[in-house]
């Protein structure tokens, strides 16, 4: 992607853990093990999400092409919670052998910088 001259760009980058329909923002567990039943983990599969801000219609747009899945929000979290569910619903059919708690949403987003206030 180019950027023109004069124009700055936000980067967000965060990683959540989608476990059992909870949304996490910390890790899994070091061990690979699940701290409520002990059980043993996959290893974690990582999709990302790449979200835009849509200034005109006030809305983060965001899409996963490994799910597949799209939304808007207004709010990256919202965003978050819908694609999350998306992807749980979807697991199944798209991803037969993937265990749900083994499941990261990475969202990558970006947002035209506000100019800043003039002095």
């Amino acid at each position: 992607m180019v950027i023109p001259d004069g124009v700055r760009r936000t980067l967000v980058h965060h990683l959540f853990w989608v476990k059992g329909g909870s949304i996490l923002l910390n890790s899994p567990p070091h061990d690979r093990r699940d701290a409520e039943d002990g059980c043993a983990m996959q290893k974690p599969v990582i999709f990302t999400i790449s979200a835009t801000w849509d200034a005109e219609a006030s809305v983060w747009t965001g899409h996963c092409d490994d799910i597949p899945a799209a939304a808007d929000a207004a709010t990256l979290d919202e965003l978050l919670a819908r694609i999350s569910a998306m992807a749980l619903d979807l697991l199944p059919d798209n991803h037969p052998d993937l265990d749900p708690a083994s499941l990261f949403l990475q969202i990558t987003a970006l947002r035209e910088a506000e100019p800043a206030a003039a002095a």
